[in-house]
């Protein structure tokens, strides 16, 4: 795999930039609770507290990658700092953007369902419209990396992925990763969502970022799913079979990355299978 020195050009980011927050000792109201990260709300900062065994390269590489996507003119909270906590674990800090996350919305408004998936599409392909020159991993090598990493299936399935992830075509195009209704924001004040969570965000395929989102709805609602890739062929022009060929590869991307969740464990393995 390709290696992007993340670590040096973040340092170097670091260094001629000004960072507003440096105090990462009282950290506020917990207001998420992960696998790999806890995130805090302090005022009008957010702190992204990684856990101690969480990999330092790729909490830097995200706080680069975020920094990129806010550069690029993407709305996503701004990079605020980063630091490491007397008990050695590291930060991200962050704007906090008050308002409601389309998830929420599809609980307490199930009436606006329509809408709201509507705009969920509309939103990954207004990111799926960037294609940026540099400082983002390509989806290939992450994809091959999460696939050679995963402990749930055999060594030839591995391979038969990977050759699989070969076959596809190779495109340039922003993708976020692990896009779904949590990580859009609609801001309290009026404006444009706000995109947030840009940790695997790759660039590569868009039918393999909206496999990766049927994946994540289907963990709600096949319904959902079905309607979310529907939605988005109509508008595209991308078939439902071309995303639907993404679906095992991405499902061992989604193992990859992390789940708690037994029944989510069990819907991507049966993709797998």
């Amino acid at each position: 795999m390709k290696k992007n020195n993340f670590k040096q050009k973040f340092i170097e980011f670091y260094i001629g930039e000004a960072m507003e927050v440096t105090d990462f000792e009282e950290l506020g109201i917990r207001i998420y609770e992960g696998e790999s990260a806890d995130i805090y709300r302090r005022g009008d900062v957010t702190l992204k507290v990684f856990k101690k065994d969480f990999p330092r390269a790729a909490a830097l590489r995200e706080a680069e990658q975020g920094r990129v996507i806010y550069g690029a003119g993407i709305r996503t909270p701004k990079l605020l700092g980063t630091g490491e906590r007397a008990d050695g674990r590291f930060v991200i800090a962050r704007e906090f953007i008050a308002g409601r996350t389309f998830l929420e919305m599809m609980i307490e408004q199930p009436e606006d369902y329509d809408e709201v998936l509507d705009g969920l599409v509309e939103a990954q392909i207004g990111i799926h419209s960037h294609k940026l020159s540099s400082g983002i991993l390509a989806q290939n090598d992450l994809l091959t990396e999460q696939i050679r990493s995963l402990p749930y299936i055999t060594g030839q399935r591995k391979e038969e992925l990977i050759a699989e992830l070969a076959t596809k075509p190779k495109h340039n195009k922003l993708c976020h990763g692990n896009f779904g209704p949590d990580n859009a924001i609609v801001p309290d004040e009026e404006g444009d969502l706000y995109l947030i969570d840009w940790s695997q965000a790759t660039l590569g395929n868009a039918s393999a970022d909206v496999a990766k989102t049927y994946l994540k709805l289907s963990c709600m609602s096949t319904e959902t799913a079905e309607n979310y890739i529907r939605l988005y062929s109509e508008k595209t022009g991308i078939s439902k079979q071309t995303i639907r060929d993404w679906l095992p590869i991405m499902a061992a991307s989604t193992l990859a990355a992390g789940t708690s969740s037994q029944i989510h464990r069990s819907i991507m393995l049966v993709w797998l299978s």
